[in-house]
């Protein structure tokens, strides 16, 4: 899961954190007039509580959420980095397309839309970025893994790129003067009894959303299992238990 960040991770960075510096990075650039706001989607695959929908909201230009299906993960053919494993199994690509399904409905519901291309991040959002012109920011979580720290170097070097922290219990800005020497375990003792505060606050299912500016692909299909190399025969199909409906009504729908 991208969301894997673990304590550890923020232990190594917390002796060289500012002092609150907010939720994000890249700040002089957010304050700078934005002609869109393009939101990279990648595991935020909801309306409710997503730090990226609420800080595009903030700025006022039209946002446009998107999302790339890298056929380095999700292509039947596509293999794992350390072996011949299938990167992404059907049940996962299933479950993600069904997720894109029932996010852009949410969005269409909010005033807005999603683009989901095929492509490499860089790919989709250069094509992008060229089809809107000047004046476009892109906004995405903090990477989990290095495959995702390429890509989002990637990404820069199309378009000002702005990260939004949202990946661990404690805020990294929290953790800033909390000393970490040599062992995890004393330093996680230490922010545990030094009144560390968890952020209680959750972002709302936001009412509406900035219009999208006209992109082409906001009406386009989104692609099947079978146009990722999959075919429908290779999912389980013995209910939801074993093959689980993907998408935030879903998930809302198991927790009542």
């Amino acid at each position: 899961m991208r969301r894997a960040t673990s304590l550890l991770a923020l232990a190594r960075t917390a002796h060289s954190l500012a002092a609150p510096n907010s939720l994000l990075r890249g700040r002089k650039m957010s304050a700078m007039a934005s002609k869109a706001t393009v939101v990279w989607l990648r595991d935020e695959l909801r309306v409710h509580d997503n730090a990226l929908l609420a800080e595009a909201a903030k700025r006022g230009a039209p946002v446009l959420p998107v999302f790339c299906l890298d056929p380095r993960v999700f292509d039947a053919s596509a293999k794992s980095d350390l072996g011949s494993a299938q990167k992404t199994g059907a049940r996962r690509a299933k479950f993600v397309l069904e997720s894109l399904e029932d996010l852009r409905g949410s969005l269409k519901d909010l005033g807005s839309g999603l683009v989901v291309r095929r492509g490499s991040p860089k790919e989709v959002l250069a094509d992008i970025c060229a089809e809107l012109g000047d004046g476009v920011t892109v906004i995405s979580s903090e990477a989990a893994c290095s495959e995702e720290q390429h890509d989002e170097a990637a990404v820069s070097q199309v378009a000002p790129l702005t990260k939004v922290w949202d990946g661990t219990l404690y805020h990294r800005d929290d953790l800033a003067y909390v000393p970490f020497k040599d062992q995890f375990t004393a330093w996680r003792t230490s922010v545990e009894k030094g009144d560390t505060p968890v952020r209680a606050d959750c972002f709302p299912r936001p009412r509406d959303l900035p219009a999208p500016p006209a992109c082409s692909g906001l009406d386009d299909a989104i692609p099947s299992l079978t146009d990722l190399g999959y075919g429908d025969a290779s999912v389980d199909k013995r209910g939801d238990f074993f093959d689980p409906r993907g998408g935030e009504s879903a998930a809302l729908e198991r927790l009542q």
